[in-house]
């Protein structure tokens, strides 16, 4: 075991020295806490020189009121996994690998915080450092990094008692779609970079607690315009058969949607709202409150930003998307430049008018 942790040591020192040496930054934000209502910076900067690798955070707000303060063994979890992901694949995952890493943050900071900081819902901070480690590695390998996924996962917990009494929680984290890559488009409906989960089935839901699941997938022009496409929003709609029961939200990505990369642009941002098709209420990224039977809870997950100017992405790909469902018409014109004939088939000389005008 200690050979092998010393030999993905080495590979990953090999690696990181072809690095261009440099100080890299990216600051990405958070919405809020989910009580102050302002929005919380968070900046990488990574240090290259020869073949060592430090990164800092220094400029990242303060640890906040609401309980997304990130432990830094989250933090150090999010650098590794970020430079891991732009590393070649053949390096073993294990503490070796993490020694050619240094990691610091300023004490007392959302990425560092003091006892006694609230840190029950870190997992949202957590995945939003990873988007920011990949805007900056982005500066430095920007020929292996993807554009910003959704943000991370929102967590819905419905929890109150049935028709009978009996008590229930659903606890689930919702997952959406990754940003578009340097060769590939960004994958639908997939875990995040920096989790191993998976969307529940509907049907394990609804056979296990008192609620129905009326609506269930992607939301079309949501991923982030480019010439690989970001990944679409997921959305998911809950209906609350219980006498009544308590509905608890962590979300993110509504202020500051996904960022694009080389020129791509963002995706969608997510919403969250009650009672859609009736008295339809906008709620907050971040609550509790109560709901009644009959409610209906929608949750859309932000669409993965873009990788590369969308005036750049083949014309046949978006009619692709087109014919998926994934881009509307009037989105493929808007976004991609791209003009159907009434027949359905691409109209070239517009299409061409377009992109050069």
């Amino acid at each position: 075991m200690k050979a092998l942790m010393d030999y993905a040591e080495k590979m990953a020192l090999a690696e990181i020295s072809g690095f261009p040496d440099g100080r890299y930054s990216f600051t990405d934000y958070l919405d809020d806490d989910g009580i102050s209502g302002h929005s919380i910076a968070l900046t990488a900067n990574i240090n290259v020189a020869g073949n060592k690798i430090s990164v800092d955070f220094d400029g990242t707000s303060p640890q906040v009121s609401g309980a997304i303060n990130c432990v830094m063994t989250m933090t150090r979890s999010a650098v590794y996994c970020t430079v891991r992901s732009v590393m070649r694949s053949d390096i073993p995952d294990n503490e070796g690998f993490c020694r050619a890493i240094a990691v610091s943050a300023p004490v007392s900071s959302i990425v560092n915080p003091s006892f006694p900081a609230a840190v029950g819902a870190r997992g949202v901070t957590a995945h939003r450092l990873c988007d920011t480690m990949l805007g900056a590695l982005a500066k430095i390998v920007p020929e292996r990094v993807m554009a910003a996924d959704e943000g991370g996962s929102t967590n819905v917990v419905i929890g109150g008692r049935d028709v009978n009494g009996v008590p229930f929680v659903l606890v689930e984290f919702v997952y959406g779609a990754w940003g578009g890559r340097p060769n590939k488009d960004g994958i639908d409906g997939i875990s995040n970079l920096f989790a191993n989960l998976a969307n529940n089935p509907v049907e394990v839901i609804e056979s296990e607690f008192p609620v129905r699941i009326s609506s269930y997938g992607f939301v079309p022009d949501t991923g982030g315009p480019g010439q690989y496409r970001g990944g679409l929003s997921v959305r998911r709609e809950y209906e609350l058969l219980a006498p009544s029961a308590s509905l608890t939200l962590r979300s993110d990505r509504r202020k500051h949607p996904p960022h694009g990369a080389n020129g791509g642009r963002s995706g969608a941002p997510s919403s969250n709202v009650l009672n859609p098709e009736s008295v339809a209420s906008l709620l907050p990224t971040k609550f509790t409150r109560q709901i009644q039977k009959g409610d209906f809870f929608q949750t859309t997950l932000a669409g993965g930003g873009g990788y590369g100017e969308a005036f750049k992405r083949d014309p046949k790909d978006v009619m692709e998307d087109i014919q998926d469902g994934k881009v509307t018409e009037a989105h493929a014109m808007d976004a991609y430049g791209v003009k159907l004939k009434a027949d359905g088939t691409i109209d070239e000389i517009a299409t061409t008018a377009i992109r050069l005008s």
